[in-house]
């Protein structure tokens, strides 16, 4: 066998100088990185994983506010509780922190309310739980991350009557989003960084990929693409379908990346370095412009003309103009940090921040 040759080698050169059991242990080490080696499948499949990485050229513009306009919101509505996200999707759903799902009309008035069922505390005592994730499907499929009793998160299936469990964690599997994929198949992020694609009707995990040993920040997914980010400040690109990693976007976060926001080619970030990127996922260039507070919200509007971002320790939020760059509107209203901005067209946006308002601005 090569490996004793080499160990005779090895002992009769240095065996008085080491243990030879510590000699079998290097000569195995070596030979399984012996480079003459010929990888196999799956080896070669991780190796043009780790190797897709892209460290871009960053244009970094500046931050003149001059030109701004401050802006005070047309409306402002109250929901049921302390604020943790909201979609909109023709109309606007709300999660917060008291285990109540809001629903509100095209004109913004609140039709009905889900409540979820109370969860039983560390104490034993009763309470509701707070809701992490929403996500909404073709056939008016809610699915929501909220917590469970004894440290545990839940994934629901909720309708307009019923409120299927389709999973639980515990320590070790803490659910922290969740989109649906298909009717049967769900994409769920851990505080781990792993990504599962879980199929609902087999109750099977289809794949589970580990993005990093950084702890998990946000997940975006738009069609068969998943965009992860963590307390790296590296964003993640994956194939859906099949779990692959597409490419790591890394040299523009120095910190904790705080949120996502993709629509092609672009994907828009904010972070603990108090950074906003856009990144041309085509060209693999990137712009990163400057905010005074760790940017905790960012939003692309549909056609791409405009983006916004949470700019300050004053809660406000700033438009620019994707295309000129220039800073259009400084959004003042809100008494706390930002957490959500979502714009509906060119002309409006609707935000949120970590508490019971959410604001509705009108851009002119």
């Amino acid at each position: 066998m090569r490996w004793k040759s080499n160990f005779d080698s090895a002992y009769s050169k240095y065996g008085h100088k080491m243990n030879k059991y510590l000699i079998i242990i290097i000569i195995f080490s070596l030979s399984s990185c012996d480079s003459t080696k010929t990888p196999t499948k799956k080896n070669k499949i991780q190796i043009e994983k780790t190797t897709k990485t892209y460290i871009q050229t960053v244009h970094k513009l500046s931050l003149n506010l001059k030109s701004a306009v401050t802006m005070k919101p047309k409306q402002q509505i109250k929901v049921s509780g302390n604020i943790n996200d909201m979609i909109h999707n023709y109309s606007l759903q709300v999660i917060t922190s008291n285990g109540i799902i809001d629903f509100f009309d095209n004109n913004n008035q609140k039709i009905f309310r889900i409540n979820l069922a109370h969860i039983k505390d560390s104490d034993d005592k009763s309470r509701p739980p707070r809701i992490y994730s929403i996500d909404f499907n073709k056939i008016s499929d809610f699915l929501v991350v909220s917590e469970g009793s004894a440290g545990t998160l839940n994934l629901f299936k909720i309708t307009a009557t019923n409120q299927v469990l389709l999973r639980t964690g515990s320590q070790g599997f803490l659910m922290k989003k969740a989109f649906w994929v298909s009717k049967n198949e769900v994409l769920i992020a851990l505080l781990s960084n792993e990504i599962i694609l879980y199929n609902i009707q087999t109750k099977k995990d289809e794949y589970t990929i580990k993005i990093s040993h950084a702890p998990f920040t946000d997940l975006v997914m738009n069609n068969n693409k998943a965009f992860v980010s963590d307390e790296s400040g590296n964003i993640v690109i994956i194939n859906v379908t099949d779990g692959s990693i597409q490419r790591t976007i890394t040299g523009i976060h120095r910190d904790k990346v705080f949120q996502l926001d993709y629509k092609p080619p672009y994907i828009l970030s904010g972070g603990q370095d108090r950074l906003v990127s856009l990144f041309n996922e085509n060209t693999g260039e990137a712009q990163t412009m400057e905010a005074m507070f760790p940017v905790y919200a960012v939003a692309l509007s549909p056609s791409l003309n405009y983006l916004a971002y949470a700019l300050n320790d004053n809660n406000d939020i700033l438009v620019v103009n994707r295309n000129n760059h220039n800073k259009l509107w400084i959004l003042k209203g809100h008494k706390i940090s930002v957490n959500r901005i979502i714009f509906i067209n060119d002309h409006e946006i609707i935000s949120s921040g970590n508490d019971e308002t959410i604001l509705f601005w009108e851009l002119k």
